[in-house]
């Protein structure tokens, strides 16, 4: 695994966090927009893992 030098010795949570940060949600707001987000991402991501779908 690659890491970008901004985000070595990071977890991938900690990344995420990063990502949603700029968002200034509180906690229970921020929940909603992560599930709202894996919710459209899950099909995708599901047919990627099959095969189905090239990187």
């Amino acid at each position: 695994m690659i890491l970008e030098p901004s985000n070595q010795g990071r977890t991938a949570g900690e990344r995420h966090q990063r990502q949603m940060a700029p968002l200034d949600l509180g906690w229970k707001a921020r929940a909603q927009a992560e599930l709202a987000l894996m919710e459209e991402c899950a099909p995708y991501l599901t047919k990627r893992a099959e095969g189905a779908v090239e990187a």
